[in-house]
């Protein structure tokens, strides 16, 4: 039996009742940062459980904000009919992504992925339909009867409500079967495999999702910003993911989530003075590091 407490309700009507306390720009950068625990989820899965050292998650972010965007903004797509393909296409780039794992491991597999990762940012600042180094603009907002999803609260209960979800889910798969054996895997995939796990399946698994998180999140990220540059997707972003997820532990969905709440509004709220924007950074993510 699982036992809920008085930790969870409590965080939930906090997270319902803070719109009250933020203006819209502040409630824009809260909802940042659950696109990017969405991501650092989704890394979670593959890197904390699954053990494969994944440095593409950026690019997999990327495929499904530019595939949404493209859909729904160039191509004339209802943005509802577009967000299920793009977070299709994204898993299909997250397996593509995971076939080097079926040979390679430890921080091999991380230089292809990264290889991965800088030629997806390359093929999104050359081709011409991602809008090339300038980007990709006049995507249009998701649309709800009745709601406005152009008003930044509103969208705020939105992303919060795919967060749960998303959290939701992620704690199931942990508890599962598949959970135990991507642990399996990932402490010693000798044993796992004499034990009669097929290795292969559970590394594509773990790459599925974390495709299927990044294409969710994608599709929120385009549509809130209703602009993506190849800059949003390129090293710099998956070197930020990575202290969201290792932060507090990689094994932990709940660290995940906490993790971007430290260097997203250190990114978007403008600090007085340089100095103290590397404080506001720094001094949190040691201090969580810590505990």
């Amino acid at each position: 039996m699982t036992r809920i407490g008085l930790g969870k309700p409590a965080l939930l009507v906090a997270l319902c009742a803070l719109p009250v306390f933020l203006d819209v720009y502040q409630a824009h950068v809260v909802v940042l940062i659950f696109v990017f625990a969405i991501v650092a989820i989704g890394l979670s899965l593959v890197m904390g459980f699954g053990g494969q050292v994944n440095l593409a998650q950026a690019a997999f972010f990327g495929t499904g904000a530019y595939a949404a965007g493209i859909l729904s903004g160039p191509f004339g797509w209802n943005p509802w009919l577009a967000a299920p393909v793009a977070i299709g296409l994204t898993c299909l780039v997250a397996l593509v992504a995971g076939v080097p794992a079926l040979r390679i491991q430890s921080h091999y597999l991380g230089i292809v992925s990264l290889g991965l990762a800088i030629a997806f940012a390359s093929v999104l600042t050359n081709a011409t339909i991602t809008g090339g180094a300038s980007g990709l603009t006049k995507i249009p907002p998701l649309q709800i009867p009745g709601v406005d999803m152009t008003d930044e609260y509103n969208y705020y209960y939105f992303a919060l409500i795919v967060l749960i979800a998303v959290f939701a889910f992620s704690t199931f798969i942990a508890s599962t079967t598949l959970g135990r054996r991507f642990r399996a895997m990932r402490d010693d995939s000798l044993a796992a495999g004499a034990a009669g796990i097929e290795i292969p399946v559970y590394r594509m698994l773990a790459f599925l999702l974390a495709g299927l998180l990044c294409g969710v999140a994608g599709v929120l990220y385009a549509h809130l910003i209703r602009y993506v540059s190849p800059a949003s997707f390129g090293l710099s972003a998956m070197f930020r993911l990575l202290p969201m997820v290792i932060l507090g532990g990689q094994d932990s969905t709940w660290a995940a989530v906490v993790g971007p709440a430290l260097p997203i509004p250190s990114r978007h709220l403008p600090p007085r003075s340089p100095p103290s924007h590397r404080l506001q950074y720094g001094t949190p993510s040691l201090a969580h590091l810590s505990w």
